[in-house]
């Protein structure tokens, strides 16, 4: 008898499932038989029982088309008490797959060969730190050996069996693998082959965790995967993507046999040869694909993974074969090495020979050169850093240098598959760098030669970072920076050009900011006037040498002065500090918060047009938003009116809350504020409250807003700071009867070149004086004062 036939009353055929008297041994038919239960006057009599609709049916039909090619089949009797999930996992084996709910139906994933990859995985996307390789412990079987249930054996069991490859002599250990559900000895030589395979090919073991990119990656994908300890190779992200344009955020080498791989926003990969995107020798960041981008456009590009490689090593291909959630933002993942080489070994010659995957020769393909000046203490020292491009089955090498016409030394020393190394340089010179793979005792591979021309005291220096702007209440602009990490360092210049200038200028065109350098952060000017500029700083070191880079920032920015304006403020050139309700910062370039409406993607407009999340569809817009900066202490109880400027869409609504101390702000009810009407408190908190029909995208933009009070002014003319409380290293603490200073002119009288003050703090009012060489001194001066009286 045929066991299958007395548990299968339905299949698949010509697309459909098929009920009637129709018989089949085909495992997806018998999975879903038993799935879906059978029903005896209204009872489950047998199976799962499970609904139509809790059946990935769409999955099953094409499994069944698969095991009808492979020739797969399923011959099963229960014979003892078993559960569900081991029936159908037993069913699932026989058809080369494993059950899964990953989609939220019940389903399988199977041992497709050619599966299309679904993603690219590179360090850009691996949560740090999560990356890992293993070989499991234990040694192989000699022996395979897959016992099966024999029809022509008077359904008894009998075996097949076949050395591991590359044994040499007698099998001593056996691995006994009994194959429930197959009954053919074609179907159990099959499996001994590919379970040979595995032993094979799947001996090691990929583990890492992704954040929320992970959901896109289900048990079963087969997905590219780059990491150094498996492949070196150079990653990074897109600056800029178009067409058959990219421009990368690093410079590279491109060879002649360069590909690109490319994950992009939506997930798909996109890979081609690709070459210099202009004439010339030497790294580069911009390239030029030969196979054009298809499909939507990616507006973020920045989201974007590149890996760049040659042909000989692509990046490796992983198959998942499991997923688990370690929180509700982290997934890790399993894989194995997936290899055409594995799926060929489905066949039933027992004598099928399983080759070695060829491993290419390592060797370094690219090697990228840059240094940095270190602090040591009679001044700095030149440090040299090399990160390697390498092919193969890179392990480590050996780094030398050899400096103009001298002898080569080893500089550096890789192990365990790393491919970044620093070492101390002797000052200038033209250095010639070679790497070897291996090591000092054995060479593995050829070496590679690059020169290089060790500038030391030239090398320009890195470019400040952290570039902030505030305007002050009386119009001052503030600007604060963290200046870069160089021993060498002399200073920043900070330069500027109006927004709307479109192209920016080259840097000797722009506007100068101060005179000299700045050496400390921050710098307060009542340049530039009102308007919309773009600031540009750049770090200069004692050489005159100016960093590569620079750091810009937009700001809109008001008046030099405010007039009676004891505080003002522009959250949209300060990165809307605060808290915001149902809104987020615009993506398209513009200082503005917009309300973030319930969009899908078919509301977007097309792709080549669309900057920012559009008004819905019908009324699917926000209906709400809202934006409230921090609390504001102005040091003393004052009358004040508040006054506020910027660009809106949706009915605006501002609100106002006073208090005495912060608690009792914090405490306090928000209440509607009219223009024109005037608060008293020393604590005040603003917020604005947007409201629109769903049609029209809430958006606020330009926001700058001032507390506005009566000021009055002292002035102290011909005054000896040397006569006031306090030292001249301290800072001297001026007199005056203004419950609060907002504003401080100071003029220096009959001293020499060099001389300067600075602000040590309003409250209480203190200032520093420094003769011409920086030293504490004492002046008379003439000061003006502007605050609000007591």
């Amino acid at each position: 008898m045929n066991p299958s036939t007395d548990l299968c009353n339905k299949a698949y055929r010509n697309g459909s499932w098929t009920g009637g008297n129709a018989r089949s041994s085909n495992p997806a038919a018998i999975f879903r038989w038993y799935a879906r239960g059978i029903f005896l006057r209204g009872r489950l009599a047998a199976g799962v029982g499970l609904a139509r609709a809790r059946i990935d049916d769409d999955v099953l039909a094409a499994w069944y088309l698969w095991c009808e090619a492979q020739g797969l089949a399923c011959d099963l009797v229960l014979q003892s008490a078993t559960t569900h999930d081991e029936v159908l996992g037993t069913i699932a084996q026989c058809g080369r797959a494993a059950m899964t709910w990953a989609t939220g139906r019940l389903g399988v994933v199977y041992d497709e060969a050619g599966v299309d990859v679904t993603g690219l995985v590179t360090p850009g996307s691996i949560l740090e730190g999560s990356f890992k390789v293993d070989w499991p412990p234990g040694g192989l079987a000699d022996e395979i050996v897959v016992r099966f249930v024999d029809p022509e054996n008077d359904w008894q069991y009998s075996s097949v069996r076949r050395p591991r490859p590359g044994l040499a002599g007698t099998p001593v250990t056996s691995s006994t693998i009994t194959a429930r559900g197959i009954t053919s000895r074609d179907h159990a030589a099959m499996e001994c082959n590919l379970a040979a395979a595995r032993q094979h090919y799947h001996r090691r073991r990929y583990t890492w965790e992704m954040s929320h990119e992970g959901r896109a990656f289900m048990k079963g994908d087969v997905v590219m995967i780059t990491h150094s300890l498996i492949d070196g190779g150079m990653v990074g992200r897109a600056v800029r993507l178009s067409g058959t344009g990219i421009t990368l955020d690093r410079a590279v080498d491109v060879g002649a046999e360069a590909w690109l791989a490319l994950r992009r926003t939506d997930g798909r990969v996109h890979m081609s040869r690709v070459d210099r995107a202009a004439s010339g020798r030497g790294p580069t960041r911009d390239l030029r694909l030969r196979e054009r981008l298809e499909g939507p456009e990616d507006t973020e590009p920045q989201d974007v993974l590149w890996r760049l490689y040659d042909t000989g090593v692509p990046p490796r291909k992983v198959r998942i074969t499991g997923v688990e959630p370690v929180d509700d933002r982290r997934f890790k993942f399993t894989g194995i090495d997936e290899v055409d080489e594995y799926h060929a070994a489905a066949t039933s010659d027992l004598s099928l020979p399983l080759p070695d995957i060829m491993r290419q020769t390592p060797r370094v393909v690219t090697l990228s050169l840059t240094e940095n000046l270190v602090r040591v203490s009679a001044g700095y020292a030149v440090e040299l850093e090399a990160v390697l491009t390498v092919a193969g089955d890179w392990r480590g090498g050996i780094i030398t240098m050899a400096i103009d016409d001298g002898p080569a030394t080893t500089v550096a020393t890789l192990t365990n598959g790393a491919t970044r190394a620093r070492w101390p340089a002797p000052g200038n010179g033209n250095a010639t760098i070679t790497v070897v793979p291996g090591s000092e005792i054995s060479a593995a591979g050829r070496a590679f030669v690059q020169p290089y021309t060790i500038r030391g005291a030239d090398f320009p220096p890195g470019h400040p970072t952290n570039f902030l702007i505030d305007v002050l209440g009386d119009g001052t602009r503030r600007l604060r920076w963290t200046p870069p990490d160089a021993p060498h360092l002399a200073g920043v210049v900070i330069r500027y050009f109006p927004t709307a200038a479109g192209t920016p200028p080259e840097w000797d065109n722009m506007t100068r900011l101060h005179s000299g350098l700045l050496t400390a952060s921050p710098l307060e000017t009542v340049e530039p006037a009102q308007g919309a500029w773009t600031f540009v700083a750049r770090a200069i070191d004692t050489n005159g040498n100016l960093s590569e880079r620079d750091t810009r920032i937009k700001a809109e920015i008001g008046p030099q002065r405010q007039g009676d304006a004891i505080l003002w403020r522009c959250p949209s050139a300060q990165g809307w500090p605060g808290t915001s309700q149902g809104a987020r910062p615009s993506n398209d370039g513009r200082d503005a918060l917009e309300g973030g409406g319930v969009y899908t993607w078919s509301d977007l407009d097309t792709w080549s047009t669309w900057v920012s999340w559009g008004a819905g569809a019908g009324d699917e817009g926000a209906r709400f938003m809202a934006y409230t900066p921090p609390p504001e202490d102005l040091q003393t109880e004052v009358v004040f009116a508040l006054q506020w400027s910027g660009e809106t869409e949706g009915a605006v609504t501002v609100q106002a809350r006073i208090g005495a101390t912060r608690a009792a702000l914090l405490r306090a009810a928000w209440v509607d504020h009219a223009a024109g009407t005037t608060l008293t408190a020393r604590w005040v908190q603003v917020r604005w409250r947007l409201r629109g029909d769903g049609s029209e995208l809430l958006s606020l933009d330009h926001l700058c807003w001032s507390i506005i009070a009566p000021s009055a002014t002292r002035r102290l003319l011909d005054r000896n700071t040397a006569q006031w409380a306090g030292s001249a290293a301290s800072g001297r603490e001026v007199p005056h009867d203004l419950a609060l200073v907002t504003d401080v002119d100071v003029t220096l009288q009959s001293v020499g070149a060099g001389w300067t003050w600075s602000l040590a703090s309003k409250s209480p009012l203190r200032i520093k004086i420094f003769d011409g060489q920086g030293n504490p001194a004492d002046a008379v001066v003439d000061i003006i004062v502007r605050g609000i009286a007591a």
